[in-house]
């Protein structure tokens, strides 16, 4: 676990259970996102109907999902804890925001701006 000791956080729950705390310290973006989404299957690009590697079942089922994430503005890193993480119809979500504190391990990524 880490310190988030300048910014607020936030802690992701579904159904009771607490997924992650995330936080970016002094300067950054903090997001927790709920996503649904389904693809008309008409509008199926031809380059994507065409391409043996689609698993065109997937790219065509339901999808919903939460994530926990941001940016780290100083290291210039995106970072995430939770990462679409499967949601059913009926799952509670709770999103707490907390005051500067501890954080889990987040996976970093540095974005294509940072040097080497």
């Amino acid at each position: 676990m880490t310190d988030s000791s300048k910014s607020i956080r936030f802690e992701l729950c579904v159904n009771g259970e607490t997924l992650a705390t995330g936080g970016v310290g002094a300067f950054g973006v903090l997001t927790a996102i709920v996503s649904w989404a389904r693809r008309n299957p008409d509008a199926m690009p031809e380059h994507v109907r065409d391409d043996p590697e689609v698993d065109r079942e997937d790219w065509l089922s339901e999808h919903l999902v939460v994530d926990l994430g941001g940016l780290d503005s100083v290291r210039d890193e995106s970072v995430n804890w939770v990462r679409n993480r499967s949601l059913i119809v009926g799952d509670e979500v709770v999103i707490r925001v907390l005051p500067p504190g501890p954080i889990d391990d987040a996976a970093r990524v540095p974005n294509a701006s940072s040097p080497g």
